[in-house]
């Protein structure tokens, strides 16, 4: 699987709706670059993850996937559990530094396992 940042999960019958709202929205939303600064992890230790700084473009992304939601978009380094994670942790500490990236697309996945659904390029990507 690509890079990501997770916005949202939603329940497998609203496949066809995400489908059309990511074909809808991609034609809208140029790429858009953000930062990340900021390593965090989920309640209950067992997510590791990077956050992305929120900016304009990624707060709307974030209204149209995920509404007023309390959801933290996220790259996931690490699930494990608590123990594993905190053993990990100093070393991704240790060399994380911040950094730069650029979102160009739409993802749609299912999970577990993975089944990739739908990629649609941002306007501009």
């Amino acid at each position: 699987m690509p890079m990501h940042i997770s916005l949202g999960c939603f329940p497998c019958e609203k496949e066809n709706e995400l489908k059309t709202l990511l074909h809808s929205k991609a034609q809208e939303i140029s790429a858009f670059e953000v930062g990340f600064s900021h390593i965090g992890l989920f309640p209950g230790g067992e997510v590791l993850f990077v956050s992305p700084d929120a900016n304009n473009e990624l707060l709307a992304l974030k209204e149209i996937f995920c509404g007023d939601t309390d959801l933290t978009p996220h790259t996931t380094l690490l699930i494990d559990d608590t123990d594993s994670i905190l053993k990990a942790l100093p070393a991704v500490m240790e060399d994380f530094s911040p950094f730069r990236g650029k979102i160009t697309s739409l993802h749609l996945y299912e999970f577990s396992p993975a089944r990739h659904i739908l990629t649609v390029p941002l306007k501009d990507g």
